[in-house]
């Protein structure tokens, strides 16, 4: 058994240009978001006889949000036009007390040598901005086909409250009639999101140096968590989809032999939205329609991802390396209908040790 207790403090401070910012996008807001949590995780396992294997785990946390938020913006009127040259500020703090509590049971089965069963329970809730909970089960299998070929296939429920650090307390009313009044009046607090993942997968020893594998899943999902920079300040916001659909699968490769090794890895992916039902007050309207009527690509879907790299031990204390990433490139445009370049990364590293002696040892 294991037993941990912690403590996380974040802070995120983002300051304008209090003039060009103002005259220019029409608000200068100085925001800061604070958060504190205090919680206990505790894990056991215990083998009850050759074939079961009980794991079991319990997290509690609690932690405290705020958020402060002093903006400058100019009067408007009901079309956005400014309609004066002097700037007042407007106070929108908001503070957050939250809980989150989960517990789980699970057993491993050893059915025979070569198939091995993982099933379980778990029990999540919170209470931040929202009041949620959800019993996951999950359930996964093993068989080893032969002393060179693996096989695998799971399925999980996943509940995953919204992070409360990226939560958007923006008071739509306070900024009506000004520079800043938002595209939408509507601001439902950013849910949990639940969702139904599938997975099956191969490994294959080809040859005594040379490992392959295919990995495929896929994942159904009830008001899909997503974030984004919205507005002028450069921080990150939660808001939920409705639902999602996401999708792929990953190809690879590992070579080793004596001082050389090796990688490589393909991957494809389709990750998509439907409907935006919280934070919709950060979307433009025709944006947000379009969205609510369409399945739209998700900000961080990349099609196609390859990775590769190589590392040659020389002697005894050298080793030079080098690895490679390419990406199709991320999406962009109105409501993600575009994607940025594609890009590729080389790295090339060399390490050497050196033994200094006695009373010194290794650098």
């Amino acid at each position: 058994y294991q037993v941990s207790l912690f403590n996380r403090w974040t802070d995120l401070h983002y300051q304008p240009d209090p003039v060009g910012d103002l005259v220019f996008n029409g608000i200068a807001a100085d925001i800061t978001r604070r958060n504190s949590a205090s919680g206990l995780q505790a894990d056991a396992s215990y083998r009850l006889n050759d074939s079961h294997t009980l794991r079991t785990g319990l997290f509690v946390q609690r932690e405290t949000f705020t958020v402060d938020n002093l903006s400058s913006v100019f009067p408007a009127d009901d079309d956005g036009n400014q309609t004066s040259n002097v700037p007042i500020q407007i106070q929108d703090n908001s503070r957050i007390n939250g809980r989150l509590w989960g517990v789980y049971l699970q057993d491993e089965w050893n059915l025979t040598k070569a198939l091995v069963l993982n099933y379980g329970l778990r029990y999540d809730k919170v209470n931040t901005v929202v009041d949620e909970s959800q019993l996951s089960p999950r359930i996964g299998l093993v068989y080893d086909v032969n002393t060179d070929l693996r096989l695998h296939a799971g399925y999980s429920r996943y509940f995953t409250p919204p992070p409360t650090e990226k939560i958007d307390t923006t008071s739509v009313q306070k900024f009506a009639g000004t520079t800043n009044a938002l595209p939408s009046d509507a601001n439902t607090a950013v849910k949990s999101e639940r969702s139904n993942y599938y997975d099956l997968g191969a490994a294959y020893q080809l040859t005594p140096q040379i490992t392959v594998g295919i990995d495929g899943y896929y994942r159904s999902v009830q008001h899909l968590q997503d974030e984004g920079q919205f507005g002028n300040a450069l921080i990150f916001s939660a808001f939920n989809y409705a639902k999602g659909q996401i999708s792929g699968f990953e190809l690879s490769t590992t070579y080793r032999d004596k001082g050389l090794s090796g990688y490589a890895s393909l991957s494809f992916t389709r990750a998509r939205g439907k409907t935006v039902e919280t934070g919709q007050f950060n979307f433009d309207p025709d944006e947000l329609a379009y969205i609510n009527s369409n399945w739209v690509h998700l900000d961080h879907e990349q099609r196609l991802s390859a990775s590769g790299g190589v590392a040659y031990r020389w002697g005894e204390s050298t080793t030079l390396s080098s690895d490679v990433l390419y990406g199709s490139g991320l999406r962009d445009g109105f409501a993600n209908t575009e994607h940025l370049p594609s890009y590729t990364q080389v790295n090339l590293a060399a390490e050497r040790s050196f033994d200094l002696g006695a009373g010194l040892g290794k650098i």
